[in-house]
């Protein structure tokens, strides 16, 4: 069958997002027409060398760039989504297909209303975040609160709107987690819905420990790591993933603990600024080390003895599920989290990693004192942490079950 899709990003944009697209649409069953935006900034990619037309296996992608000239109109919330929206349908009417599957952002989800009013045929939407607890807002009045608050309640009840209309035209839904089922179903009433639960993967031949162990003694022979715990986090630097909240602690963490621990952090964001700043204070305690490539990832993974993801309460930290844990899992990595309730679906504390009560630093620091005094012991914890990832979480599974909500869309 031939499937349709409306999506925010593609290689050579990486992110967790774009890379669940490429190994959900990768195998065999169907061709996929994916349209995307141009990419106007790729680190370490050359724009002139990307195509606006190319096929790689059974994905065919097309690239749309969309006119900037209008100035400030194409910038305004909702205005400027709907333009692009009618961009994507209008570059997509010459395709033949048998289901769309949508995505958001917003201009996406637009996209996906009209062709399926304009076309009716069937229509999957997947929610990779739910657009109505969207809190990334720039603040456009500076340090005028009230105006800032305004403007994101108007954003949000705008988003809800539209998400209400995909939601309603949908014939199946799809996401992540089944936390983010739980609210979408309590923010929009969807109980006569049907919604399908598939899971982020791994590609578990990439990701084996055996094949990156000499990476692993180069890596902490480099930066000097040999005789220390080395506790991993890579990620966006912001505060929804506990940023903040794990430089606080760092103060805290004296004695054994000071000189057996090394903090490694890898990534960009809104905090890289603290985290420079800490990695100068706090010295031997706090390596940071940049962005590094994803290509690079499983050898970190291997390099370190813990991977941990401190992530706060906030709004759709609490309902997505980050790849790079199912990553560091199967890598048979000791990963520490916080009961942030999509992480608490996947791992159980003492079973299969380790778990402290989100928010709390002295729960945290518990749960690092545990693994200073038990050091290796701790290792079958990311044994099962792995063959947890083998019985549950591989891109193969994940693409059956899609394969089942197309199937039975068609019937």
């Amino acid at each position: 069958m031939r499937v349709l899709h409306f999506a925010g990003s593609y290689f050579p944009v990486f992110g967790g997002t774009t890379t669940r697209l490429h190994n959900m649409l990768s195998g065999a069953d169907n061709e996929h027409e994916l349209f995307v935006p141009w990419p106007h900034q790729c680190s370490g990619i050359k724009l002139d060398d990307i195509c606006a037309e190319e096929t790689q296996g059974s994905i065919h992608i097309h690239r749309v760039g969309f006119d900037l000239s209008c100035g400030l109109i194409r910038r305004i919330p909702f205005i400027g989504h709907r333009l692009q929206a009618s961009e994507f349908v209008k570059r997509s009417e010459s395709k033949s297909v048998d289901i769309i599957h949508g995505h958001n952002p917003l201009a996406c989800a637009m996209a996906c209303i009209d062709y399926k009013r304009l076309h009716g045929i069937p229509l999957v939407y997947e929610a990779h975040g739910i657009m109505r607890d969207f809190s990334n807002v720039p603040q456009f009045f500076g340090p005028v609160g009230p105006l800032n608050a305004a403007s994101l309640w108007l954003l949000r009840r705008g988003l809800s709107y539209y998400e209400r209309q995909v939601l309603s035209v949908a014939d199946h839904l799809i996401t992540q987690t089944e936390s983010s089922k739980r609210r979408l179903m309590e923010l929009y009433e969807l109980d006569d819905k049907p919604i399908t639960v598939i899971e982020n993967g791994v590609d578990s031949s990439k990701f084996d420990p055996a094949f990156w162990w000499e990476q692993r003694e180069i890596i902490r022979s480099k930066y000097g790591w040999q005789d220390r715990i080395v506790c991993l986090y890579a990620g966006f630097l912001d505060k929804v993933n506990g940023i903040e909240f794990l430089l606080q602690g760092l103060s805290r963490l004296t004695g054994a603990r000071q000189r057996r621990l090394k903090i490694v952090l890898l990534g960009r964001g809104p905090l890289q600024g603290e985290v420079e700043r800490a990695a100068e204070e706090y010295g031997d305690l706090l390596d940071f080390l940049g962005l590094v490539d994803y290509s690079e990832m499983p050898g970190y993974y291997a390099a370190c003895d813990v991977f941990m993801i401190p992530r706060l309460p906030l709004g759709p930290g609490e309902m997505f599920l980050p790849m790079k844990l199912l990553e560091a899992m199967a890598m048979g990595k000791i990963v520490l989290v916080s009961d942030v309730l999509a992480m608490a679906e996947v791992v159980c504390d003492g079973e299969n990693g380790l778990v402290f009560e989100k928010g709390s630093i002295d729960d945290f620091l518990r749960k690092l004192e545990a693994i200073v005094v038990q050091d290796g012991r701790l290792s079958e914890l990311g044994q099962r942490a792995r063959q947890d990832v083998l019985d549950r979480y591989t891109w193969e599974a994940s693409r059956k079950k899609l394969q089942l909500v197309y199937e039975a869309l068609l019937e």
